[in-house]
């Protein structure tokens, strides 16, 4: 994975904490850092990330937290700050209040296609600026219930930092024509989770409108629902999940669903089998203990655009020859480690290539 290096200083009830982080991509894989899309790259320094966190908690005496992330890599960046305070009223509940700035490579819809899994940088970036509003309230341990609302600029510009509409293959970067889209987006949802040593059980369901207050701004329904169930069986553990989504209305391409890749299906490069309104994914992984920090795990994922790919504006996928459906399967390992479960899966498609994902974490 590399070296890494951190420094942690406690201020009072603050927290500082800088990092320099050397992630070396293995095959097209590579998941890093929390919020940066840190996409495979010829540039090995397109790999280093450095990153401040700060956290100040009980800033007015009332159990209130106040994150600030700043992270920066070649290709990537990502600012946020969170301020965040419960409510005390009978159900858990949380208020909450966001603004991010983020920076990402558009690979996994603008990129150019290389063959029949991987794409490689084509040249557009997404600059993201979000002001979001979340309240939450639990009525027991297991469901969470959500609502919100966000302001959001969507802008795409090129390697040098200039605006730009269209990509490497003439399709337009946006909806509206101009080199961003705006939109307010009013959101609600659900979450069902319950797990203990030998079972576990999710369940989301999450529904935004985009709301048109000016003619220019976006209006779109988008619906995405998740469900994923695991059990115990003996000595192995068996893990199946699925997932939806689709939208109606207005659709630029930042906000189309790219389908293939490590947390989607694996084998084949980050939304190499496709880009489209609609997508339906399913996974499932047979997960053996060989030891108390280490699993080996067999798997097999499907994915498809339904048909959706020729609706996205433009239609970036079809331009790139994208098969629209996929499946893959293989073998991997989990390890238990300080700083995360860390995940190598080897994959092949349907195609008959393959594909290493490496990363953190399980998949989704």
């Amino acid at each position: 994975m590399g070296v890494k290096s951190s420094i942690h200083k406690s201020i009072g009830q603050g927290k500082i904490d800088f990092k320099l982080d050397w992630l070396h991509p293995l095959g097209r894989g590579l998941s890093s850092a929390d919020c940066l899309a840190n996409e495979a790259s010829s540039n090995p320094l397109s790999a280093l990330v450095g990153s401040i966190f700060l956290r100040q908690n009980n800033i007015f005496r009332g159990d209130e937290r106040l994150d600030i992330l700043l992270e920066k890599a070649i290709n990537d960046s990502c600012y946020r700050v969170n301020f965040r305070r419960p409510i005390f009223d009978g159900d858990r509940q949380q208020q909450s209040i966001t603004f991010q700035n983020t920076l990402t490579p558009a690979t996994s819809v603008h990129g150019i296609a290389t063959d029949s899994f991987g794409s490689v940088h084509g040249g557009v970036r997404l600059r993201r600026l979000a002001i979001e509003i979340d309240q939450k309230w639990a009525s027991d341990s297991k469901l969470t219930r959500m609502v919100g609302m966000r302001i959001e600029q969507v802008g795409s510009i090129d390697d040098n930092g200039h605006p730009i509409r269209t990509d490497s293959y003439e399709c337009p970067t946006t909806f509206s024509g101009n080199t961003y889209d705006r939109m307010l987006v009013a959101k609600v949802g659900t979450e069902y989770l319950e797990s203990n040593d030998s079972f576990f059980s999710q369940f989301n369901v999450l529904l935004e409108q985009g709301l048109p207050i000016s003619p220019h701004w976006l209006r779109f329904k988008r619906f995405k629902v998740l469900r994923r169930k695991g059990v115990q069986l003996g000595p192995t553990f068996v893990f199946s999940s699925i997932s939806f989504g689709t939208v109606q209305g207005d659709l630029a391409s930042h906000g189309a669903f790219p389908i293939g890749g490590f947390n989607s299906v694996r084998g084949y490069g980050e939304g190499t089998v496709g880009t489209g309104k609609s997508y339906f994914v399913a996974s499932n992984e047979l997960y053996i203990s060989v030891t108390r920090l280490l699993q080996g795990v067999i798997f097999a994922d499907f994915g498809t655009d339904l048909g959706s790919g020729r609706r996205v504006i433009g239609d970036p996928a079809g331009a790139r020859r994208k098969p629209g459906y996929g499946v893959g399967s293989g073998v991997g390992i989990r390890v238990d480690s300080s700083f995360g479960p860390l995940r190598i899966d080897y994959a092949t498609n349907m195609l008959g290539g393959s594909c290493i994902h490496f990363g953190l974490g399980y998949h989704e």
